[in-house]
């Protein structure tokens, strides 16, 4: 006789739930039958008349044998490249926000993203603003932290008055481990 089997039993389901797991990690990952479809591809090497090993005569500048500055190979890698050892290799810097101006009211924006459109006029995307806050009794510091690549900023302050906008650009400064921008409208 042969013994009935329970298939609603637990150990009966992790098994056949095992088996067919096996079954699928064993028929994935391939595209079948690998002999068919292949093609050879023949490579034949052209034939190359040998040129002309004689150089022309052309004009070069004498060069300078104490020239100190060494021409630096284009990178093909990341092998290649070369980090000075003062980079810290930091994705972002710490920029100190310092605006005094007149006890009256204003808000102040801090954006990446602009166009100088005469001397002392700007176009300014507010959307790419990395700082907005208002002035605190016409005054504001902030220390916030700015990806690297954001090498030039504008400052701009807003009076609630009406009158003209005043803008101050910014450029990071290579020359000092603290980077700051400060606006003094008094």
């Amino acid at each position: 006789m042969i013994p009935i089997l329970n298939t609603h039993s637990a150990p009966f389901q992790r098994y056949g739930l095992f088996v067919i797991v096996l079954c699928l990690i064993g028929c994935g990952g391939g595209s079948g039958d690998e002999a068919t479809d292949s093609t050879v591809v023949a490579i034949t090497q052209p034939e190359t008349n040998t040129p002309d090993t004689t150089t022309p005569e052309t004009d070069t500048p004498e060069t300078d044998d104490n020239d100190d500055t060494e021409t630096q190979p284009i990178p093909t890698s990341i092998d290649d490249l070369v980090v000075a050892a003062t980079n810290g290799l930091t994705p972002s810097f710490v920029l100190r926000v310092d605006v005094t101006s007149a006890p009256e009211r204003g808000y102040f924006s801090l954006c990446n993203a602009y166009q100088q459109t005469s001397s002392q006029a700007y176009q300014v995307d507010y959307q790419s603003c990395l700082l907005r806050a208002p002035l605190n009794q016409g005054a504001l510091y902030r220390e916030l932290q700015v990806a690297n690549h954001h090498q030039q900023l504008i400052a701009v302050i807003w009076r609630y008055d009406g009158s003209a906008p005043t803008y101050q650009t910014w450029q990071y400064d290579d020359n000092t481990s603290r980077q700051s921008l400060n606006m003094n409208l008094q």
